[in-house]
Parts: C-alpha cells; structure tokens; sequence
C-alpha cells in the first residue's frame, strides 16, 4: 500500500471484485492475462487478503482461473460456450419477464425512467464503467419483479458468466444506442402491462446481444491472431 495513502482506508474486496469484472466485461483484462496479487495491491492501493477475496470471488463465478505454479489469469470462453450460457439466460429472463406482475408500481417505474435518463447521459459522455452498471442495473430492476429470488440468483449468475464474452468490440455509437433504444422499449412494454410484448422485446433484446457478444469473440480473436503473426513475422 501507498505510504501517501496509508490513513484512506482500503477498499473492500467486493470493490476490487467489482472493477475486476468490469475491466473484464469491458475488455480492459484479456483472456488468460495474469492477475498478480502484488500488482493489483498496487493498483488498488489495499492489502493481500482483499485482493485474495476478491479474486476468490471471481474464481467462483468462472471469471478467473487458477494455474499451478502461474496464480490468478483471466478465464476464456469460447463461442459455443458462450451460445449454452446465453441460451439459458434468455429462457431465464423470458421466464421472469412472464412471471412479473403488471402494472409495476409509478415508483418501480420511475426508478427504471431514471436508470435510461442516466444510461443515455453516460453515452453521450463514452462514461463505459457506468454504460455497462446502468445495462446491468435496468436488468436486474426489473428481473426483481418476478417474485422469485432464486431465478434472479440464476440469472445473474448467466449474466455474469457472460461477461467473459467482452463488450470491447461492441462499444460502438451504434450499438449502445440500438441496446438504448431497446430498453426503452421494454420500459414501454411495463408502461402499457403489455406483457405478451414485453417478453418477445426481452427475448429478442438478449438474442441480439447473444449475436454480438459472439462477434466480439470472434473479431477479438482476430486481432489476437493477427498480433501474433506480426510477433513471428
């Protein structure tokens, strides 16, 4: 730890936990890239036993593995990998979309206006930390309506699973408006207790990022291909 920081107090290992994943979401930490607990108590300014924990945590949702004698490095999926766990996430999300009950109250309507009011700020100021934890947030704002805590727990735990299918390739002003637009949509389908529209919306939302989420790997491993030749050549 810093001696010019020793008096802050250390962040928590839920909060390395947390920019890890989002450095791997984002594309920030590559696959099989070593995470070194020396390095990351450095960069985090804290201590071992958080930066263990942390990286116990993401071990545990397959995030990062651990190799005799090498330590910590970034997990990686490949694309059929990728297709199983979105495939079940769309069940799962269509699933809970079909169990919540329609009207929502103004306020859990309000909380959802204000997560897009904000979604929509962070893209126009390319903030992608907070695109991807507003993406994350609506989602989960509304999975919490289906009244059932175990399905969110499984859908979250999808959604996290697939977050090793980095959005690097997809932040794009395009992209991000189109996955904009598309929430708003679903807020349209609660507004008007349309829930036969809200679960087609739902499902087709997660089919497409299913579709990109499978072009960034392969356009990903391309550049890496690519990277490499040059290295030999």
């Amino acid at each position: 730890m810093s001696k010019n920081n020793k008096h802050l107090t250390p962040p928590s290992a839920e909060n390395i936990f947390m920019n890890l994943k989002a450095d791997i979401s984002l594309g920030l930490l590559h696959p099989r890239e070593r995470l070194i607990e020396a390095e990351l108590v450095e960069r985090f300014n804290s201590h071992r036993p958080a930066v263990r924990e942390a990286l116990a945590m993401l071990t545990k949702l397959g995030l990062v593995v651990h190799v005799p004698n090498k330590g910590a490095s970034v997990a990686e999926l490949n694309v059929n990998e990728v297709t199983k766990i979105f495939e079940i996430r769309i069940e799962l999300e269509s699933l809970a979309a079909s169990w919540i009950t329609l009207p929502l109250s103004k306020a859990a309507i309000d909380e959802l206006e204000q997560i897009l009011k904000k979604h929509s700020s962070a893209i126009d100021n390319n903030d992608y930390r907070e695109i991807f934890r507003l993406d994350v947030l609506f989602h989960s704002q509304i999975n919490v309506h289906c009244g059932n805590n175990h399905l969110e727990e499984m859908i979250d735990l999808m959604s996290d699973r697939g977050l090793l299918a980095r959005w690097s390739v997809q932040m794009t002003p395009k992209f991000l408006k189109e996955r904009l637009k598309e929430h708003e949509d679903i807020l349209n389908a609660i507004r008007t207790c349309d829930q036969e529209r809200l679960i087609t919306i739902m499902r087709a939302h997660n089919t497409i990022g299913l579709d990109w989420f499978i072009k960034s790997i392969r356009e990903s491993r391309t550049v890496e291909l690519s990277r490499v030749r040059d290295m030999t050549t």
